[in-house]
């Protein structure tokens, strides 16, 4: 498939608050004007996805760039500072709505009203749905003295892997009993198993609920399942 591209001159713009709005896929020309001037420039992503920013920097300076997810700032979630130059990239998994891109130069010296600076943020969406499996309870049918080990399940049945950490909860009659760390994400289809041990319960019905990504940190296709 062909795309049309375009390039423009944009207007600079000094704060995150007032960054320039782009299209994604689009090369922009910009200008770093004088010594300490910082361009912000702003993508709205339709999804979930990667977001890739790419700048290609004039050969006689060096221009640094940092992303962020909103105009409150907190760390970035991306950096990269190249040499003189060279071009600047950076990738991240993002959620859908406004992306931010912070362009300045490396020192004092580092800007110019005549040589400009092109930016281009592109996106891909991803495809995550996580779901619970079933419940293996041992022994298999526990008495009021039994010491007993749950083994549940969570499964990644999209074709993207996950990148990010998230959290999975065992509750039993409403009760947290054990939080599962998924600190390097989930591989696409495949299953992973998370244990808790030593339950002591009194005679009756408990009920089981496996609570996938609890604290809401994974935007997925289905959020149904």
């Amino acid at each position: 498939a062909e795309a049309n591209s375009s390039e423009i001159k944009i207007q600079d713009d000094n704060t995150c608050f007032g960054a320039n709005s782009l299209s994604l896929g689009l090369w922009y020309y910009a200008y770093i004007d004088y010594s300490g001037d910082v361009d912000w420039h702003k993508w709205d992503l339709p999804s979930s996805g990667k977001f890739t920013v790419n700048v290609n920097v004039p050969s006689t300076r060096d221009y640094d760039i940092k992303v962020y997810t909103n105009c409150f700032f907190g760390s970035p979630v991306c950096t990269s500072a190249n040499g003189r130059g060279d071009s600047e990239a950076c990738t991240v998994d993002a959620n859908s709505g406004n992306i931010y891109t912070k362009v300045f130069g490396y020192t004092s010296s580092d800007y110019s009203s005549t040589a400009s600076y092109s930016i281009k943020g592109t996106f891909a969406s991803i495809n995550y749905n996580l779901v619970p499996g079933d419940f293996t309870i041992t022994p298999s049918s526990p008495s009021n003295t039994d010491s007993i080990t749950v083994r549940y399940r969570t499964t990644n049945l999209g074709p993207d892997h996950i990148t990010s950490r998230f959290y999975s909860r065992l509750y039993i009659s409403n009760s947290l009993y054990s939080t599962c760390d998924f600190s390097s994400g989930a591989q696409a289809s495949t299953t992973y198993y998370c244990e808790a041990s030593s339950i002591k319960l009194p005679a009756g019905t408990h009920r089981l609920k496996n609570i996938v990504d609890a604290d809401n940190q994974i935007s997925e296709t289905n959020e149904n399942d």
